[in-house]
């Protein structure tokens, strides 16, 4: 388990940060970048060392590159869902729930 985002690679900090938001954010890919891009320039206006996430570890002095890895999220390709059947798969590969 990683407590710091300083631990993660470069490659592990940028996708999994572009997997989560166009997973959980699909709305990215129809923003407009020009208000989008506003709205982080506020953010990095606040100077905020620290960034404390519910789907990252704490972040010391990364600020800048956080906002710049989500400015770029626009521009991954979407996250597509797994069809039914892909799904009824996936949900037959994980068994029985415990107890069951």
């Amino acid at each position: 388990m990683v407590e710091n985002a300083a631990d993660l690679t470069e490659p592990e900090l940028v996708g999994g940060i572009t997997a989560w938001t166009t997973f959980d954010s699909p709305w990215t890919h129809l923003v407009d970048r020009g208000r989008f891009g506003k709205v982080l320039d506020d953010v990095r206006k606040l100077g905020a060392n620290n960034v404390l996430s519910s789907h990252l570890p704490a972040a010391t002095g990364q600020t800048d590159a956080l906002l710049k890895i989500i400015e770029s999220v626009p521009d991954a390709e979407p996250f597509v869902p797994p069809d039914h059947e892909a799904f009824a798969a996936i949900v037959a590969q994980m068994g029985p729930p415990p107890g069951a």
